[in-house]
C-alpha cells in the first residue's frame, strides 16, 4: 500500500504541472471513486454526445453519463493495465484518427480504447517526470487537434510570469 501511495504522490506532482498550462475548465487532480484512479480532466467547453459505454466496475452508469457529458481529454493513473499500474489518456468522444495517432511514449490499447503508459516504463526512464509529462501533453494535443479544440483560447504558457515572480532583487 505504501508503494501505491508513493506512486499517487509522484503522479499528482506531474498532473498538477500539466494542469498549469490549461486555462479552460478542468477538474482538480482527484481520486475517481468509480475506478479508484487518480485523474485529471480538461474540457473543450462543448457538449458531448450521450455516454453509451460500459462503466467501470462498481460505478453506476449515471456517474459516467455525468462525467462524460462534456467533450473532454482525460488522463490518470490506475493500479491496472500492467504489473505496477499504468498511466492512461483518452478523449471523449474519441475523435476520428485518435487511436491511429503517434506519440513518443506509450501505446494505444485497442481493448481499453485508451493510450497506456506503464508505470514501470516511466520509473525506468532517465527522467520520469519528463516522460509522464510528454505522454500527457502528446496524447492531449493529438486529441485536441483532431477534435478541433480552440487551443489558443484554452492554453497558456505556465511559465509566463516566472521572470516576474522569481527575478533576482
Amino acid at each position: 500500500m505504501t508503494l501505491y501511495w508513493r506512486q499517487l504522490l509522484a503522479a499528482d506532482r506531474v498532473f498538477q504541472e500539466w494542469r498549469s498550462g490549461f486555462i479552460g475548465k478542468d477538474s482538480p487532480v482527484q481520486v475517481f471513486w468509480g475506478s479508484m484512479d487518480l485523474s485529471c480532466v480538461r474540457y473543450s467547453g462543448r457538449v458531448a454526445p450521450a455516454y453509451a459505454g460500459t462503466p467501470p466496475p462498481s460505478c453506476p452508469g449515471w456517474v459516467m453519463a455525468e462525467a462524460e457529458s462534456r467533450e473532454n481529454a482525460s488522463a490518470g493513473f490506475w493500479a491496472g493495465g500492467s504489473a505496477e499500474g499504468s498511466f492512461y489518456a483518452y478523449c471523449y468522444p474519441s475523435p476520428q484518427g485518435y487511436s491511429d495517432g503517434t506519440v513518443s511514449v506509450g501505446y494505444f490499447d485497442t481493448a481499453l480504447a485508451e493510450w497506456i503508459l506503464p508505470y514501470a516504463e516511466v520509473r525506468a526512464s532517465a527522467n520520469p517526470e519528463h516522460a509522464l509529462l510528454t505522454f500527457l501533453n502528446e496524447t492531449y494535443a493529438l486529441g485536441a487537434d483532431l477534435a478541433r479544440w480552440d487551443r489558443t483560447v484554452l492554453e497558456v504558457n505556465p511559465h509566463r510570469l516566472d521572470s516576474q515572480i522569481y527575478r533576482q532583487r
